[in-house]
């Protein structure tokens, strides 16, 4: 499993790093993830960033009075919310007490950096791990690595001047970034609305009035009524481009810059026109080397700006990429044999869209990735086709048939979307070939049908023995056998996956 340590200013950043060592003594099977200290030198660190929450089994939130209302531990919270399971993030109070942590981080269940609370935080994290400790076991483990921590905190505390006298850090700031899901814990069978949002956290930011978009409410009554449909997917889309399109332009505004600079991309999901309620909608937001500095101001106006609109939208977030072509580039090109995870990069610009800027940075990035994907060695192709057998041995894809507590979106989506991946890859290598496996549109439709379905039963993506219970007995009343149906669907998306991988292979190995 994963363990992602969130972290904000000196004082959280030193416990921190105190935590990732006494952790990863305590867990030995567990990977310990920390960014100030397991982001390479050079790397992209804000795709590295985001690429490591996504993966995050469990959070840890070091919390201290001087970081309650940091925006950054507001978005990595909110980014965390999204990616694991219920009650898996944990706020870890260092020098902080209960009462003084404020909506919305308060909506999480806390844990005290004392020995009864650390003792909490260590069994959920043991709960979660696919290789659990037995009680005995990791009450030992406990024993023996609790007196180190408790020195090392102790003299974190007494060496850190204290912030409790300043009155900007406990001004309570709700609205600041956090997306959707973790404001809206407690769930609501009411749509939002502008005056819901302003009567519960506050005056709403005046930027986020004019971006509402009046008509999602009619998509989410549309789907309701009618069900999934391309032409509902295809006006998420048009809203959600209307969304991103105003943000950019109004906050460039603001900060007196010229976006024309700069160019916004939709890509993976999002950028092929798939949009359902609790989506990743990722964005790039590309630039040349020489405006870094505006590139890094709009970019984080916009990230905040944009993650706190998506609110009255549907419980969507919003990936915080920021890129040179170089970096994209380099992934590209040379994308790390041991790490699958480039894979994902590399087929995410599959369906990239132009959305707002100069156009003229996307088309060069078309050309240039297209370029790479045309010169792909034999070696990097059986990469492509290792990894896209490794997805495979996943534990959430191991088996088409219906199982609970996993992320339901990676039991099909995700292979539709290498499908579309290496559909585009053979056809760029081979113009000439026959025809290629059968799209199977029909699936897709149904996976993602079924996705909005599992999320509106539970506000995630996890597809619970609750949820499943209770979406069969609405299906029964339709004569529809949701497991037959969901087996035969996904089985269908995986055999044509398969179909696509055994020609790749084929070609790279007669690849000169």
């Amino acid at each position: 499993m994963k363990v992602f340590i969130s972290w904000s200013r000196d004082f959280s950043k030193s416990a921190a790093e105190v935590m990732k060592t006494w952790l990863s003594d305590m867990f030995t099977s567990a990977e310990i993830w920390m960014s100030a200290h397991d982001i390479k030198a050079g790397s992209p660190w804000a795709t590295d960033l985001y690429v490591q929450l996504a993966a995050a089994d469990f959070g840890i939130l070091c919390l201290t009075r001087e970081n309650l209302n940091a925006p950054w531990i507001l978005y990595e919270a909110g980014c965390l919310v999204m990616s694991v399971q219920q009650g898996r993030v944990i706020p870890y109070l260092i020098d902080a007490s209960p009462q003084e942590v404020q909506l919305p981080l308060s909506q999480l269940q806390a844990a005290a950096a004392d020995r009864n609370g650390t003792r909490q935080l260590v069994e959920a994290i043991n709960s979660a791990n696919d290789f659990r400790m037995s009680n005995e076991q990791l009450h030992r483990q406990f024993e023996k690595w609790w007196p180190d921590l408790e020195v090392q905190l102790n003299s974190l505390r007494h060496n850190t001047p204290s912030q409790v006298d300043d009155p900007v850090l406990h001004q309570a700031k709700p609205q600041v970034i956090l997306p959707s899901v973790v404001r809206e814990m407690q769930v609501s069978e009411k749509p939002f609305s502008k005056q819901m949002l302003q009567h519960r956290f506050g005056p709403m930011n005046p930027g986020l009035v004019d971006s509402f978009p009046a008509d999602w409410s009619e998509c989410a009554a549309q789907f309701q009524r009618d069900g999934d449909t391309p032409a509902l997917h295809a006006r998420r889309i048009r809203l959600a481009d209307e969304v991103l399109v105003s943000a950019t332009r109004s906050v460039a505004r603001e900060l007196n810059i010229d976006p024309g600079k700069f160019c916004l991309v939709a890509r993976g999901g999002y950028g092929s026109g798939r949009l359902s309620a609790g989506s990743d909608i990722d964005i790039t937001f590309f630039h040349e080397p020489k405006d870094q500095r505006q590139a890094e101001q709009l970019h984080g106006r916009l990230m905040i700006r944009l993650n706190d609109a998506w609110s009255p939208v549907g419980a969507v977030l919003v990936s915080p990429l920021i890129n040179t072509l170089n970096e994209c580039e380099a992934h590209w090109v040379d994308p790390e044999p041991s790490n699958p995870l480039d894979l994902s990069l590399l087929s995410a610009f599959t369906a990239s869209r132009f959305l707002y800027g100069r156009r003229s940075i996307h088309d060069t990035l078309r050309h240039v990735w297209r370029r790479c994907i045309t010169n792909f060695s034999r070696e990097k192709l059986k990469w492509i086709v290792s990894c896209i057998e490794g997805c495979f041995a996943r534990k959430s894809l191991q088996q088409t048939k219906v199982r609970f507590d996993i992320k339901f979106d990676a039991g099909g989506l995700l292979e539709h979307s290498l499908c579309e991946f290496v559909t585009e890859l053979l056809t760029t290598l081979e113009p000439d070939s026959s025809a290629l496996p059968e799209d199977n549109r029909d699936a897709y439709w149904y996976l993602l049908w079924l996705r909005e379905k599992v999320f509106r039963e539970n506000r995630s993506h996890v597809l619970t023995e609750q949820a499943h219970q209770s979406i069969a007995m609405e299906l029964q009343w339709n004569d529809v056998n949701f497991q037959a149906e969901l087996y035969e669907q996904r089985t269908r998306v995986r055999e044509r996956l398969i179909q696509l991988n055994l020609r790749l292979a084929e070609y790279a190995e007669h690849a000169c």
